[in-house]
């Protein structure tokens, strides 16, 4: 025991040893001095570019967006960076992260986030925007003030950069509508299409029609199907070579959380349009998305104005019953919701 206690001892003793001799410690660690500038004080300029009502985003590049005058009292060696946040919601609770560059954010970056908001429409959407400050120091990066300081926080409504589809014409005696290549690989395109007996297609400006089976042909002998009706019109592009199928639409809906998901609430085609009442129930932040013929594989969702097959399941439009009309004329398809 003796021997024991006397080696702890000489390990404690040579530990206090240790902890006096500097010169083997290495390069002591020295906290930075933190700026003693108020938020108030850095008054950052917004730029008359976002700090307005509307942007269009087609064309730019980098875009102005913030700057601030010389502050006082700041150490040597600190500077102000600024990130822009921008978001969908006034909460900014789907807010993402634009770093800002020299004063300017990139238009790329903005168009980027609203492409994952709104999918490919065209349309002007709002977007809420506000700008986060930090000092830095080095490799050292503290924010300015609290996690609720922002600054220039205000709504504006953004142009996305113009988008088209590559589209393919299906020619029906209902007249010409499009067939959309969402991947944009040129594999599959697909649409809703009125079929009343024959019908060709126009692909790369040449009218294809039936070979034999489900292949098509240069030329305009028709395709055709026996009952007059809405369908999905797939055109696959593989081995050098299309080929075509059409599964018929027997009825229209919605489907979601309102319905725990089991039964479709139908509406009723006119022309190139959907229309109906449902009631989405209470719940505001519920899930749904359009189905047809009561089967899951044929569904339609992703974003109001930007429908997309197989896409993802949609926020309804708020709780309680809204006429729900699906415009499917054109692509983007789009789908709009008036509360009754």
């Amino acid at each position: 025991m003796k021997k024991i206690a006397f080696f702890c001892c000489a390990l404690l003793a040579l530990g206090f040893a240790s902890c006096d001799d500097k010169s083997d410690m290495g390069i002591m660690q020295v906290n930075p001095q933190l700026p003693e500038v108020a938020p108030s004080e850095l008054a950052p300029v917004v730029a008359s570019e976002i700090a307005g009502s509307s942007i269009n985003l087609n064309g730019l590049g980098e875009i102005p967006a913030i700057s601030a005058p010389a502050i006082e009292n700041l150490p040597a060696g600190t500077d102000v960076v600024y990130d822009m946040q921008v978001a969908t919601k006034a909460d900014f609770s789907d807010a993402e992260t634009i770093p800002v560059v020299d004063g300017k954010v990139s238009a790329a970056e903005w168009n980027k986030y609203f492409r994952n908001s709104f999918g490919m429409n065209n349309r002007a959407e709002a977007n809420y925007v506000r700008f986060l400050a930090y000092f830095v120091q080095g490799t050292q990066r503290y924010r300015v003030g609290d996690l609720d300081t922002f600054y220039g926080s205000h709504k504006l409504t953004v142009t996305p950069v113009s988008f088209t589809y590559p589209t393919i014409t299906c020619n029906t005696a209902d007249g010409a509508m499009y067939l959309a290549d969402f991947d944009g690989d040129g594999a599959l395109y697909q649409g809703l299409v009125n079929l009343d007996g024959n019908f060709t297609f126009t692909i790369n400006g040449k009218e294809y029609g039936l070979a034999s089976g489900s292949e098509l042909e240069l030329g305009n002998k028709p395709c055709s199907v026996k009952t007059a009706a809405l369908y999905i019109v797939n055109v696959n592009y593989a081995d050098d070579k299309y080929t075509f199928t059409t599964t018929q639409v027997r009825n229209f809906g919605a489907i979601g959380d309102f319905s725990s998901w089991s039964k479709q609430t139908n509406l009723t085609q006119a022309g190139k349009t959907f229309t109906g009442d449902v009631d989405f129930g209470d719940n505001a932040e519920g899930e749904f998305k359009f189905r047809m013929s009561n089967n899951n594989s044929y569904t339609l969702g992703g974003y109001q104005y930007d429908l997309l097959f197989g896409g993802a399941n949609m926020v309804v439009p708020g709780a309680g019953t809204y006429t729900v009309t699906v415009d499917f004329s054109n692509f983007p398809y789009t789908y709009t919701a008036v509360k009754k």
